[in-house]
C-alpha cells in the first residue's frame, strides 16, 4: 500500500489539467482548490519505502538517491550526494516528479548497469543541455528525439555508438511506462508481471496519487484488501465493474509490495 503525505510547495511549471477535465480532483466539493494552485506533480507525496515499492527498487537504494549517503574509506568518511532534488529538503518525501526521475535511474542501473560514477557525471552536466529543473523527468524527447538525447548523454559519459544504440532501446522501453503531455510526465505505469503491459497506473491527479487500476479510480489496495478478507476475485470484479484479470493484476501488484516490505 502506498502511503501519501501532503506538503506545500510553490508551483514551478505551468499547471496541467486533470485527466477528466479541468479541476477534477484538484477542486473539492465546496469549490476550494485543494492544491492551492500548485502542480500536484511537485508536491511531497511519497515516503521512500512506499515509492521504492512502486518502483520495484530496494528502499536503501532509493534512500541513497534521494538523501545521499555516507560511507567509510581508508582516509575517513566520504559523502555521496543525493541524485534527486526533493520538494522539501527537510522532509524525506518524494514528489511524482522525483518518482519519474527515480524510474529513469532505475532503468539505467538495472537494465544497462551503468555505474553510479557515470550517472553522477552525466547528471552534473545535464543542466547545460536542459535548463529546466529535473531534466531526467522533463527532458523533451518529442523535440530533441531519443537519438539526440542519447548522443548528448553518451558524450557526457564517453559512450561509443553501439552502447548508445543499446541506451536508445532502453529509453524506448522506459518511455512506454510513462504518459506525457505538453507539460511533461503525467502518469506512470509500474511493472506488475510483464514489462509490456500497463495494468496499474499512478497519477497524482487520481486517487491522490495512490496506485489504481489503469483507466479507473479504483485503488489497488482496496481490491487486494477485499480479496484478502475472503471475497472471490469474481465477486470483487462484478461489484466494481472490472474484469477478473484487472483484479488479479491489482492483487499481484499489492502482494509484491507486501513481500518486499516484509
Amino acid at each position: 500500500m502506498i502511503r501519501i503525505v501532503y506538503r506545500r510547495r510553490r508551483l514551478s511549471r505551468p499547471r496541467y489539467s486533470s485527466p477528466d477535465g479541468p479541476g477534477e480532483e484538484t477542486v473539492s466539493s465546496t469549490g476550494i482548490d485543494i492544491y492551492g494552485g500548485r502542480d500536484p506533480r511537485d508536491i511531497a507525496f511519497y515516503a521512500i519505502r512506499e515509492a521504492a515499492l512502486c518502483l520495484d527498487v530496494n528502499p536503501a537504494t532509493l534512500r541513497s538517491w534521494a538523501l545521499g549517503r555516507s560511507y567509510q574509506v581508508r582516509s575517513g568518511e566520504k559523502k555521496a550526494e543525493a541524485l534527486l532534488e526533493l520538494p522539501e529538503p527537510e522532509n524525506p518525501l518524494l514528489s511524482f516528479v522525483n518518482l519519474m526521475e527515480a524510474q529513469f535511474l532505475r532503468a539505467l542501473r538495472r537494465e544497462h548497469e551503468f555505474s553510479m560514477q557515470h550517472i553522477r557525471k552525466a547528471l552534473e552536466a545535464l543542466p547545460s543541455y536542459h535548463s529546466q529543473p529535473h531534466p531526467l523527468a522533463f527532458v523533451d524527447f518529442l523535440t530533441d528525439g531519443i537519438d539526440l538525447f542519447v548522443r548528448k548523454f553518451g558524450k557526457l559519459i564517453d559512450l561509443n555508438r553501439p552502447e548508445q544504440i543499446l541506451i536508445e532501446k532502453l529509453l524506448e522501453s522506459h518511455l512506454r511506462r510513462i504518459d506525457r503531455d505538453a507539460t511533461g510526465p503525467i502518469r506512470f505505469f509500474p511493472v506488475v508481471v510483464s514489462d509490456t503491459e500497463r495494468p496499474i497506473s499512478v497519477d497524482p491527479r487520481v486517487a491522490f496519487g495512490h496506485p489504481v487500476v489503469a483507466g479507473t479510480r479504483v485503488r489497488t489496495e482496496i481490491l487486494s484488501g477485499r480479496v484478502a478478507a475472503g471475497d472471490t476475485v469474481e465477486a470483487v470484479a462484478e461489484d466494481l465493474g472490472l474484469t477478473k484479470e484487472q483484479v488479479e493484476q491489482a492483487v499481484a501488484f499489492e502482494q509484491r509490495a507486501k513481500r518486499k516490505a516484509a
